[in-house]
């Protein structure tokens, strides 16, 4: 599974569409049979390639018809703020330097949807 989600766009095999059609919703399997180990390797996927799939696919792990699924939530931000590699890939840094903050990335970023911004400044 995990290599058929890997597929480029050119040998799309859709696993990731499937996979999400299957959880999206479905609360029996999104508390019983999603594992810790499956959400790290759907975060090392969004790692490896930030792409939109994944994080629909995440989202699918954390919500079911509007109820969240907390242990999945849970899983997820243990995964991200406990782990140095994973945090320094995923999060942003928020700098404070007079009264104006700044976002600070990694150059190799550039492909992302927020490359544009780069100062959000506000007066207090």
């Amino acid at each position: 599974m995990r290599h058929s989600m890997q597929s480029d766009d050119h040998a799309d095999l859709r696993a990731q569409s499937t996979l999400t059609e299957l959880i999206d919703n479905n609360k029996q399997i999104l508390e019983s049979r999603i594992k810790f180990e499956s959400i790290g390797q759907f975060l090392d996927l969004l790692i490896q390639k930030k792409h939109e799939k994944y994080v629909i696919l995440l989202r699918a792990l954390v919500n079911c018809d509007g109820q969240a699924i907390q242990r999945n939530q849970n899983d997820i931000t243990n995964l991200i703020l406990n782990f140095d590699e994973v945090k320094n890939k995923l999060l942003y840094k928020i700098l404070m330097k007079r009264n104006f903050t700044f976002t600070q990335r990694d150059e190799e970023d550039d492909d992302l949807a927020m490359k544009d911004i780069r100062i959000i400044a506000y007066d207090k």
